[in-house]
């Protein structure tokens, strides 16, 4: 008798029928002060509380331990003997000159590998290979803009005369003032220097016409023509983007390229 007292007493504390008498008691006393819809509403959500209540819990799965602490870290691909994997970069020195001002979209562009392109100590790529590409985009610039060109090299022939096509984007360059900016575009450096010394020299003319015309007051308004007139300059000219034979142009991979097969080497 005990044992079974002790049961029931320990049966009724337990979270699950607690909350199932909970839920009852509380649908009995929504039901009466309930209209019908009302009634018919919280009758089911206390009976879905009271389901909740005595479902199951599913018990926690614990993770194995691993003898490898760099478990979760995506180790990088490691390349096939005489693969170059995207990211790899190569330098090409351009043959024509390309600006932003006559060079037209479409038009093709011709360098060479500047240097060797090595892959774990061996040179799968000799410096010298001809590279052959296409001019992509040319902007001149907009209102206070600049000019920009991007450029997409398509293949590289080898001294034994292997042609390679490969697919890279520019994201640099080098021996050139040119800096690339996002997918690749090659714009014109920075002009802040050059503007500072074409604003101060205008200005300053200006001011000083003004002075022996007008005296202080003419050095004022002669200061604030030049002024004005440095500001038209440069909101219409847009600096261009020129890169001249010899510049290096810094392409990085995109897409891996297979240089020769293991069996060949």
């Amino acid at each position: 008798m005990f044992f079974t007292v002790s049961k029931l007493y320990q049966m009724f504390l337990s979270p699950a029928p607690l909350l199932l008498l909970l839920a009852f008691a509380g649908a009995i006393l929504t039901a009466t002060r309930a209209a019908r819809f009302g009634r018919a509403l919280a009758i089911g959500s206390t009976l879905a509380l009271g389901v909740i209540a005595l479902s199951p819990i599913p018990p926690l799965v614990r993770r194995q331990a691993s003898s490898d602490p760099d478990g979760d870290i995506v180790h990088p691909r490691t390349a096939r003997p005489g693969q170059l994997l995207s990211g790899a970069t190569i330098q090409v020195r351009l043959l024509d000159r390309i600006s932003s001002v006559d060079t037209e979209k479409g038009d093709l562009f011709h360098g060479t590998v500047a240097y060797d392109v090595l892959q774990d100590g061996q040179m799968l790529i000799p410096a010298g290979s001809k590279v052959e590409g296409k001019v992509i985009s040319v902007s001149t610039g907009k209102f206070a803009g600049h000019g920009s060109v991007r450029l997409r090299p398509e293949s590289i022939t080898l001294p034994s005369g292997t042609r390679l096509d490969f697919h890279a984007e520019a994201t640099g360059t080098r021996l050139s003032k040119t800096r690339v900016g996002a997918e690749g575009a090659i714009n014109p450096g920075p002009r802040t220097t050059r503007d500072s010394v074409e604003y101060g020299a205008v200005v300053g003319t200006g001011a000083a016409t003004g002075a022996v015309f007008g005296g202080p007051a003419g050095a004022l308004a002669g200061g604030l023509i030049g002024a004005g007139l440095v500001t038209t300059h440069l909101m219409t000219d847009h600096p261009q983007t020129t890169l001249e034979p010899g510049v290096i142009v810094l392409f990085t991979l995109t897409d891996s390229i297979q240089v020769f097969s293991a069996d060949s080497n």
